[in-house]
Order: structure tokens, then C-alpha cells, then sequence
């Protein structure tokens, strides 16, 4: 059988993983059986290779019905292939001091031209299809919100010596982990909480009163999770909630900023803190140390709904729209 469609799998050749990484990886392996996707892969975790790669890969796809560009941009569209890209968020355009020196200078430029210049927009949340409509004057039914997954397994109970609010994610500005850290000194609870914070060693420096591990695992990161008191998610902007998903998955509620795509998932048990008050911030942390911090059966009913399964049949579908 001619395969149809082609697809991007390079974020799986970086030697971290990020929700975007999870993203591309829980998509390959979806699509292996599949006999009418070409899933292709750079085997270099090289940043300079990661670049290069921008110009052949596009033209990689070029022999292709549909080609989907699931993290990275795509350099240029071929007239005679259907391009589809997926869009995590818009931190590039709404807080652009924060990010990366690539990203401000060199992936906000190919991101607009991919958007502008594609068939379809893949984004995780409502949040983010709103603002690619606002932000870039596109067309409503151009852009198509197919939600994430969780695959992380059921954690494992361990001994634990302190109890711990754990945080997770990329040491990067939009984490707002300096805001949190703040909220941390004046809390008055140091002495009988350790503050974890897993997550890959981004371009800015973790607070001195955390304690950085990184997980080696998916098995690890779910025992962290599910052995910790609460799990916090200070972020001052996100375009979908991986974090707070892989919370939910091990029954934990969660201490969430007021961010948009942040509140789509949010649960009766989660505890909001408003961006613009350390004091709310302040406030849910003591709350959450007078209560169990467990979603209820419900909640988990609700959150079960999120799965990769789904995820990986929504986009196939959606390729059909455009080769059938």
C-alpha cells in the first residue's frame, strides 16, 4: 500500500522529554502498525543537526497526500501536499522575554509562516485555538483541538522520610517557579515540607529552597507523583495541562494558577490560585496541608476521558479529511 501521510518524529531523538517529546513519541507509537503513515525519525540529538534538519525534512515530505509537523515548523509547503502542524501554545508571541534565545530569534519566524501557510492547525486546547484565531486572523475551521493523553504508569507507594509538594516541568521563566519560591519562604512551611521540582535544566536557575531531581523513568516520575502530599503548577501561561493530567492519572489534585488552558482541566478538588496575588498562592499551600489532596471517583471518571487512544484516532481522522 502507497502511504499517505507523512510524519514528523525528530523530537524523539532529544535526550530529555518534555510534553512535547511525550506528544511526538505517543503518536509514533501509535502510527507503527499503521500501514498508511510514514513516520520519519532524525537519529542525532545534536541541536545543529536539529536546525539543518529544518530544510531536508520538509522536503522529505514533499512525495506525500499529508504531512504533519507535530512540534518543529515546517521550512516550506509543497502545493501538492496537504500540511498540518501542530501548535502548543503561543508563549513565543504572549511572553516572549521568557523564552528561549532560539525560539525569540529563529522558531517564533518559522511558526508564523507555518501558520499562516498550512492546511490545518492540530492545538491541545480551546485556550490556544482562541488565540491562534485572535493572534493570526485564521479561519475557525482551520484549527482543530485534539487534547493529550497520559501514559504514565501507576505509581508505586515508598517510604517517604518528608512529605513534599512537588512541581514539574522545564527550570524556564513561564514556569514562574521564582513566584512560587516566594510564595514558599513566606508560607512557613519549609520545616515540615520538602519542594521537589523535576524537570530538565532549561535557561533559568531553580530557586535554592527546591530540590531538584530528574526523573529517570516514566515509572519514577509516577512514584514521585503519587507518593508526594500535592503537586503544584505555578506556571504563569500554558497551552494544554500534561502535568496536571499526569496528577489527575495518580488520583492527586492540584494546585493550579489561574492560566486558562490550565483551568480546562481543572477538577472540584484542585485548588486556584490567582497569577496577580502571592497571597492566593499562599493560601492554597496551607490549605492542601489540611486535607488529603485525592481526586473522588468521579473526578477520575472525568479525567480517564483524556487518553492517547483517543488522541492518536483523532488525528488519524483527521488526516483522512484531507487524502480520502
Amino acid at each position: 500500500m502507497i502511504k499517505k501521510v507523512w510524519f514528523d518524529a525528530r523530537s524523539t531523538s532529544r535526550p530529555f522529554v518534555t510534553g512535547w517529546e511525550r506528544y511526538v513519541t505517543e503518536l509514533a507509537l501509535g502510527f507503527k502498525f499503521n500501514s498508511e503513515i510514514h513516520t520519519e525519525y532524525l537519529h542525532s540529538s545534536s541541536k545543529i543537526n536539529l536546525i539543518y534538519s529544518d530544510l531536508f525534512f520538509s522536503s522529505k515530505s514533499k512525495n506525500f497526500k499529508v504531512a504533519h509537523f507535530p512540534t518543529y515548523p515546517s521550512f516550506f509547503k509543497s502545493q501538492a501536499t496537504n500540511q498540518i502542524i501542530t501548535i502548543h501554545d503561543l508563549s513565543l508571541w504572549k511572553l516572549p522575554k521568557d523564552s528561549s534565545f532560539l525560539g525569540a530569534n529563529y522558531y517564533k519566524f518559522l511558526f508564523k509562516k507555518s501558520i499562516l501557510q498550512c492546511d490545518a492547525i492540530i492545538v491541545p486546547s480551546q485556550t490556544v485555538k482562541n488565540e491562534i484565531i485572535e493572534y493570526f486572523n485564521i479561519k475557525e475551521n482551520k484549527v482543530f483541538v485534539i487534547r493529550h493523553g497520559n501514559s504514565l504508569p501507576q505509581g508505586k507507594k515508598l517510604v517517604v522520610n518528608k512529605p513534599y509538594f512537588l512541581s514539574i516541568g522545564t527550570v524556564e521563566p513561564r514556569k514562574n517557579l521564582d513566584f512560587y519560591s516566594e510564595a514558599i519562604r513566606s508560607s512557613g512551611l519549609e520545616n515540615k515540607f520538602d519542594f521537589i521540582h523535576v524537570g530538565r535544566r532549561g535557561w533559568a536557575e531553580l530557586p535554592r529552597n527546591f530540590k531538584y531531581i530528574r526523573a529517570h523513568s516514566d515509572q519514577q516520575l509516577a512514584d514521585l507523583i503519587f507518593n508526594s502530599h500535592c503537586v503544584v503548577v505555578p506556571s504563569k501561561y500554558e497551552g494544554f495541562g500534561l502535568t496536571m493530567l499526569e496528577a489527575h492519572g495518580q488520583k492527586k489534585s492540584v494546585i493550579l494558577s489561574n492560566d486558562s488552558a490550565l483551568l480546562e482541566l481543572k477538577e472540584k478538588s484542585d485548588l486556584v490560585f490567582n497569577l496577580k496575588s502571592i497571597d492566593t498562592l499562599i493560601d492554597c499551600m496551607i490549605q492542601a496541608t489540611k486535607q488529603k489532596n485525592e481526586l473522588t471517583n468521579h473526578e477520575m471518571f472525568n479525567v480517564k476521558k483524556y487518553n492517547w487512544k483517543k488522541s492518536i484516532s483523532d488525528h488519524i481522522n483527521l488526516y483522512k479529511e484531507f487524502y480520502e
